[in-house]
């Protein structure tokens, strides 16, 4: 493996499988290390560099870059022999695609390295994370000027710096170098494998914005061997990088910027995703262990083809060995100091964990289009955009890493795990919530960010018991570590929970506030209509907006769905009507009373857009009781005139509740609704001619019935081929949570339930999938 490095490898062994492999040539590590033998170092210094310590001082940033540029200069000052250019013209020849990669491949050398040593090295050798792949025209001279700069790379600043903070000298680090051709990528990304669980990321064009952290990409879960698409999440990304043929002015990579249908459009499709998960579970049978495979899909010949171009061995992430026990771990390891942390803490950011640990220190921002800053002051926590690998040095002061992109497998996350520094990437608008000296908390094994008071200033370090981590992330007992799930948990908000309470449990986000309920907080025992009449629309606005902007900035960036008012004149008895005998007109419920008189909606939406303004970009609106799509057109309209659906968070979604949206869910779509939540409570009412509100003297019907099951199955599945979200709000899920099942099976998106039920329905959820893989894993031998 030395000879050709981990990536070449792994890639060989698939291809000797049969599996769809990019092709390519290695140029082993045996020849760069004869190059660099030619090179004319004029230094003695580095004339035995193939066998050289290399010890340098790595605190002396000026001296590093020094050193790496007269390095780099007689790497690329020195041409490659000519015999290793003839034989890759032969070989690269017959190739179609116009343009080459250069990758990095890395190997090591056996020595008298320590087991962490070792394991420190492993996720470089895995990535070669450091190292930048050239891209090129197919062209000799080209692509030897690649090669070059790919080998002078090895010695550049950020790579020194690495080596010598892990202590591995340089001489044991082997480099071959992989060339393969590429064509226009229609997307790129990973596939990750784990107990048959199938997670896949994917953005458009090559998957090198993945890896600088340029965007977030798009998340899928697959249960592979059922063949079935269990939830999509839609990435975050602007921009794409795609090959196009060279010209002799032109560059052959160029990056394209998305526009917004581009932008709102999952990167894969339907069958596309089923197999590469196919693919993905075939090479996990074989390895015999979980793997994320890197995968390309482009086009051949005019038709599309799946080719993987990286496979890496995952491993489980340790505790950091190196953990300095302080007076903040010990401090924060006590129960009482534990309590107080959760009670004044303030969540500002969230994102994915993408490297263990927990930090608090003062912020640091950093703007990626600023100069590299000539020091970081020592145990800060950067915040940013992105990390640019020549920022690398930086991180020798930092506490902690948050950045607005970014994933799992973006170059700066993995150097954060290997340097044992916790980091949490995707975290939305980071960089405009945080502002510079904020105290923070980072916690990297729940990818969370949380503001606190200044009282809890201390110097930065990890948390050296993990009990008192999963205590004080979850406010749970120290011994409960919650199994992780891929349905999405929400909670119903029928009165303003306590934040604090909130702050506390395992959600993804607000998945219903019925508006009508908070409006006692608002009006007193006043109907909306009489309240105005006293009152201006001004007035309103700011109690709307008094009682939620708290609630969205604390949740913020998970989202919040807002169910705007519907008048249910049973809901409204405590309080006095504009006419006290007037009887209940069902046919004015939800958005068909806002067709018949709009000024109360009007004032939401300006309510929803004040706070929007305010920084609240998470809220989304619900609408109730939908029967129609002309209603729901009637209501979008107010919706954009109000200025909500101007930032890219918002979304618009109606509740499913009546029967005729069974028919219609399709036109919906079209007619630009982005997700929906069943309201099983009264969708069940309706398919049956119940009242909720009144027992039913021997009939039992309820959503366990096979006609509302199926209603419900058929929303979800219709949901999923339309490609928008669905959600479960009604007491469902609570109230008989043996349908639980079912609904994972079916596809369902999220479910939410009431905050005294998330524990419960968090374990239920749990246990559903877990039997739900076991079941999928014995279906091959049934």
């Amino acid at each position: 493996m030395a000879l050709v490095g981990q990536k070449a490898f792994y890639l060989g062994q698939l291809l000797q499988k049969g599996h769809p492999v990019v092709p390519g040539v290695v140029i082993p590590a045996t020849i760069f290390q004869e190059f660099l033998a030619q090179v004319n170092w004029s230094d003695p210094l580095f004339e035995d560099i193939p066998n050289s310590w290399l010890r340098l001082n790595i605190e002396d940033w000026q001296q590093l870059q020094a050193i790496a540029q007269h390095l780099r200069r007689a790497i690329l000052a020195t041409s490659l022999p000519p015999e290793l250019k003839q034989s890759i013209v032969e070989i690269t020849g017959h190739w179609h695609p116009a343009t080459l990669i250069v990758r990095p491949s890395l190997g090591f050398v056996s020595g008298k390295r320590s087991d962490s040593a070792k394991a420190n090295l492993e996720p470089f050798l895995r990535t070669s994370a450091l190292m930048i792949s050239q891209i090129c025209k197919l062209e000799d001279a080209a692509l030897e000027r690649a090669i070059q700069h790919l080998w002078a790379d090895f010695f550049g600043a950020k790579s020194l710096f690495y080596w010598q903070r892990l202590g591995i000298p340089l001489h044991q680090i082997q480099l071959s170098t992989l060339i393969q051709p590429i064509s226009a990528a229609i997307a790129a990304g990973t596939v990750r494998l784990v107990d048959n669980h199938v997670e896949i990321q994917a953005t458009p064009g090559l998957g090198m914005a993945i890896a600088r952290g340029e965007v977030v990409p798009d998340t899928y879960h697959v249960q592979a061997l059922e063949r079935i698409v269990t939830g999509k999440k839609l990435g975050i990304r602007t921009v794409a990088y795609r090959t196009i043929a060279p010209t002799s002015n032109a560059q052959p990579l160029q990056i394209q910027i998305l526009d917004v249908a581009q932008q709102e459009s999952f990167a894969l499709e339907e069958e596309q995703i089923i197999h590469l998960a196919t693919l993905g579970q075939q090479v996990l049978t074989e390895v015999g262990a979980p793997v994320e495979l890197e995968w390309v899909l482009h086009h051949h010949n005019g038709t599309p083809i799946l080719e993987f171009t990286q496979v890496i061995p995952l491993k489980s992430t340790p505790v950091p060995s190196n953990v300095q026990s302080s007076s903040v771990a010990k401090a924060l390891s006590d129960r009482e100091s534990t309590q107080a942390l959760m009670s004044e803490a303030l969540l500002v950011a969230a994102g994915t964990a993408a490297s263990l640990g927990h930090a608090i220190a003062p912020a640091w921002i950093l703007q990626v289009e600023d100069d590299l800053p000539s020091e970081l002051p020592t145990g800060s926590i950067i915040v940013t955009k992105t990390l640019p690998l020549e920022w690398l040095p930086l991180l020798k002061n930092a506490a902690a890493i948050v950045m607005e992109q970014g994933s799992l497998t973006s170059h700066s996350a993995i150097v954060a795990r290997a340097l044992s520094i916790p980091a949490v990437v995707g975290a939305l608008h980071a960089t405009n919530k945080i502002q510079a000296g904020d105290f923070l908390w980072v916690d990297g094994d729940r990818g969370q960010v949380y503001r606190v008071p200044q009282s809890f200033k201390a110097h930065p370090a990890s948390f050296a018991d993990r009990a008192a981590s999963q205590s004080l992330a979850h406010s749970i007992d120290s011994e409960t570590v919650r199994p992780a799930i891929y349905t999405q948990l929400m909670v119903n908000l029928s009165h303003l929970e306590p934040l604090e309470t909130l702050m506390t449990l395992p959600i993804d986000g607000i998945g219903l506030i019925r508006a009508e309920l908070l409006a006692p907080l608002i009006l007193g025992t006043k109907h909306p209509a009489t309240w105005l009449q006293k009152h201006t629309s001004t007035e309103l606005i700011a109690g709307f907006t008094k009682s939620l902007l708290p609630l969205a900035q604390a949740i913020s960036p998970r989202p919040i769905f807002y169910r705007s008012l519907d008048l249910r004149p049973q809901e409204f008895r405590p309080l006095t009507s504009v006419s006290s005998s007037s009887q209940p007109e069902w046919g004015l419920r939800g958005t068909r009373s806002y067709q018949v008189n709009p000024a109360l909606f009007d004032l939401e939406l300006a309510a929803l857009a004040q706070m929007q303004q305010a920084g609240a970009t998470n809220l989304c609106l619900l609408l109730p009781f939908v029967r129609t799509v002309e209603e729901f057109e009637f209501c979008r309209k107010r919706v954009e005139q109000a200025g909500l659906t101007q930032h890219p968070a918002f979304q618009l979604w109606i509740m499913a509740e009546v029967p005729s949206v069974l028919f219609l869910l399709p036109d919906y779509v079209k007619a630009g609704v982005q997700g929906i939540s069943l309201g099983t409570n009264d969708l069940t009412q309706l398919l049956f001619n119940l009242d909720r509100n009144q027992p039913q003297a021997g009939v039992k019907i309820d959503e366990r019935h096979p006609a509302a099951k199926r209603a419900i199955a058929q929303l979800i599945r219709q949901a999923q081929e339309n490609n928008i979200p669905c959600s479960i709000c009604g007491e469902a899920p609570v109230s008989y949570p043996e349908l639980i099942p079912d609904l994972i099976r079916w596809g369902i998106t999220s479910i939410s339930v009431a905050p005294e039920s998330v524990e419960t329905t968090y374990q239920a959820i749990a246990q559903a999938e877990r039997t739900l893989r076991l079941e999928a894993i014995r279906l091959p031998f049934s």
